[in-house]
This record gives C-alpha cells, structure tokens and sequence, in this order.
C-alpha cells in the first residue's frame, strides 16, 4: 500500500490505525525504503506524541530530501523539546533558507536562539515576524520576555501593550507576562489584575496562586516547586551585571566580613554552598576550602559557576533534598547567601543544618528583614524574616547565634533591601 492509500484513508479512519498497518506491512521499520510513507508516518508519530520516533523517520527524511522544509522545522521541535537547542536551531536554519518568509519557522528559530542565551538574535528574529505580521502575538510576548530579562521594563510594557486584548484571551502566556511586566515596573494593582485574570484560565496554576497571595499579602508557607528554578533560569545569563551594577548586591562581602575571624588559614574545611547561583560567595570562601560544594536548584545558574572552577563538586538540587540524606556531622561551614528569601519558612532546613554541621562549626546566611511576624511572603514574591523568627529557630534546635548584623543587602527600584547577617555555630 503507498502513502497516497494510507492518506485517502486518514480521511475516515484514526492515525493510530493507519500506523499500526504501516507497522504491520514493514515490521522492520524501514516503511520500504519509500520516502513519502516515510514523511506520511512521522507526521502520524508527532500527531500520536510519539516524538523519538519522529526524531528517526524525520532525520531520514532530511537527509534523502533536504528541500522539505516542513520536515526540518519539525525536527527542529522535537530537538528542543529534548534540550538540543543547537541541533534545533540548525534544523530550524534549514527550514527557514528554504521558505524565508514563513513566519512559522523563523519563530521556531528564534525559541531555539533565546535557550541557547542568544537573546538579540532571536530579539531580532521576533521582530522582523512583528513587522511582517503585526498580530503575532507570540513574537510579541517573547519580545516583552527578553526585555523582561533584560530589565528594560518600560519596552516590554510598551510592546506588550499593543496587543489587543481581544487577540490574546485564551493565551496564558500574554496575561503572566504582562502581569509581570507590571510587577516589575512597581505598578501592583495592574499586576494583580492581570494574574487574577490569568487565574481564570489556570485556576490549578500554583505559580500564579502564589504570585496572586504574594501581592494580595496572603500567608503563605514556601513558593510553589518549580518557581525558583524557572526564576533564575530566566535570570542566568546576566545574573551578576545585574546583581552587582543594578541591585548594588553586597551580601557576599558581608557574610565574608562576619565570617573572617573563625575561618582557617589553611585550606582545610568541608564547605557547602546552598544556593550557590553563579559562584559569587564561592569565589570568596575558597582559599578556605578543602572541599567546596555548590547546590542550587536552577541549571543555567549552575553553568555560570562551572565557568568560576572554584567547586570541586556542583550538584543541581533543592536544599532539603541535598542535606537530608548526608550523614550526620560532615561540613565545617554551610552557607545560604541571599537563599532563604525563596525557601520560606525554615525549620525543615535547619533541622538539616544542625544535624549535618560539625560540632564547634558554622552556618552563615543572610534573610531579607522584616520587622513583624516570623516569616512574611512579601509582594516580591521573595520572602521576609523577622530576627525574633531566626533566634527563637536556633535556640529551640541548640544553635547559638555568634552574630547578627542588620545591613543593606541590595537596592530594588531605588529603595534599599535591608536584612540581617547570621553567623551560627553548633
């Protein structure tokens, strides 16, 4: 049977069916050699969700026939949706040689560009397809995302408002950016009222639920799981300009400065750096270090740090998962700069804390300070503890607080962030 008589029959029968005849007929999965069968069922495999075997039958299409642009872009996808953003863009490159005008493939091709961190490339990617299509409003969106990263607030809200909001209703992605765009921008009724609307269509949607709470000063205990790895992901390929030119950040140096006189001389200690990020503490602490360890739940943080090669080990995992399992008294020092804020509340970990450090050694952390309450999510959506919350924590597990110094930790919008400076020994 050709191709032609399994497409005549898709008009009355389910793609499944025609795959399993097309199995049935070449068990060896060779389709015969013949290439439209071939196009025919990776087609039917991406419609079935089955993508690795799409991958199979597409790369061979590719190759027998590199003027099937349509095949190119599809093998484009199915390689971003396996992380292969290099891969994917070449594919997505061939596409777009063969058909430059189609817009299709030039937005696939600029996804592919912006997961590889080559953001101006796909910016103008996305703006050439706004040009010739000016209701695009994915292209738009992802613009507004890239400024977004960026902190060039004001262009994102610009370009983000002149999608009709007509043309986006049942688009998720428009309202959460735009609602973002708004909290970034400081304006917080127009943030709350554009994720109350994203709510509506993602009523289950915990990160949005969480947004919703922090802007509406809900109670809230930890941010829902996969929302700081998301965060920084986003945050990774400009994380330390950003930090250090914009936040004026100085946490580091500050936990540093508390540490100085109890670290050693020699490079002698078993450190672990919770929420390592880029490296930024870890390149401070070294010299100390007979062992350094970085953890850090965001991937595209932890790549930046690689490039640092001050840890000796990088483990890319949530706190709690990390220290549960260590055995009892292994670190001389465990540090959390600028982590806690996107924990939440605090027992569970210190409980691993105290349990892993060394008797006579150190936990060293900075929270973000409020001034009420114990722990406070705060309409950054990064969460505030009060001093009274931290030592009443650490006397009830038998944590003795060395030090604890209120200080500017960043500027946000202008207004200093202050938060306090813990030293803890066991």
């Amino acid at each position: 049977m050709t191709a032609q008589n399994y497409i005549e029959r898709l008009k009355t029968e389910p793609a499944q069916n025609i795959l399993e005849d097309i199995n049935k007929q070449y068990p060896t999965g060779d389709a015969g050699q013949d290439l439209q069968l071939i196009k025919l069922r990776s087609q039917l495999l991406i419609q079935e969700q089955q993508f690795e075997k799409a991958r199979g039958d597409l790369e061979i299409v590719t190759k027998e026939d590199p003027s099937d642009a349509l095949a190119w872009d599809n093998l484009g996808v199915i390689y971003q949706m396996y992380k292969a953003y290099a891969h994917a863009a070449q594919a997505h490159r061939k596409a777009l040689e063969i058909q430059p005008k189609n817009s299709d493939f030039a937005y696939n091709l600029g996804i592919a560009y912006d997961r590889l961190g080559k953001k101006e490339v796909a910016l103008k990617l996305y703006e050439a397809i706004t040009l010739q299509n000016p209701d695009h409003v994915s292209a738009k969106v992802n613009i507004a995302q890239i400024y977004n990263s960026q902190t060039q607030f004001d262009k994102a809200i610009e370009i983000l408002e002149t999608i009709p909001e007509d043309t986006a209703v049942n688009n998720l992605i428009y309202w959460t950016t735009i609602a973002q765009t708004y909290k970034n921008l400081g304006r917080n009724e127009k943030a709350l009222a554009y994720y109350t609307k994203a709510q509506t269509l993602d009523p289950e949607n915990e990160i949005i639920q969480f947004a919703v709470s922090a802007l509406k000063g809900d109670s809230v205990d930890a941010p829902p799981e996969g929302f700081v790895s998301s965060l920084f992901n986003g945050f990774s390929t400009n994380f330390d300009a950003r930090l250090e030119k914009e936040l004026e950040y100085v946490a580091p140096n500050l936990v540093m400065n508390a540490l100085n006189d109890h670290l050693p001389k020699d490079q002698s200690w078993s450190i672990v750096d919770l929420g390592a990020g880029t490296g930024l503490f870890g390149k401070l602490v070294k010299p100390s270090a007979q062992e350094l360890i970085g953890i850090d739940i965001s991937e595209g943080m932890l790549d930046h740090a690689r490039e640092l090669n001050v840890y000796d080990q990088i483990i890319c995992d949530d706190i709690h998962n990390y220290l549960s399992p260590q055995e009892s008294d292994s670190f001389d020092l465990i540090s959390a700069v600028d982590v806690f804020n996107y924990v939440g509340r605090l027992e569970t970990v210190f409980a691993d804390i105290k349990r892993t450090l060394k008797p006579d050694r150190f936990c060293a952390f900075t929270v973000e300070k409020v001034y009420d309450g114990d722990v406070k999510l705060l309409d950054t959506m990064r969460f505030g503890h009060s001093d009274d919350y931290i030592h009443g924590l650490a006397e009830q597990l038998g944590l003795s607080v060395i030090s604890c110094e209120e200080a500017q930790i960043r500027v946000n919008k202008g207004k200093p962030i202050m938060g306090s400076i813990y030293l803890l020994k066991k």
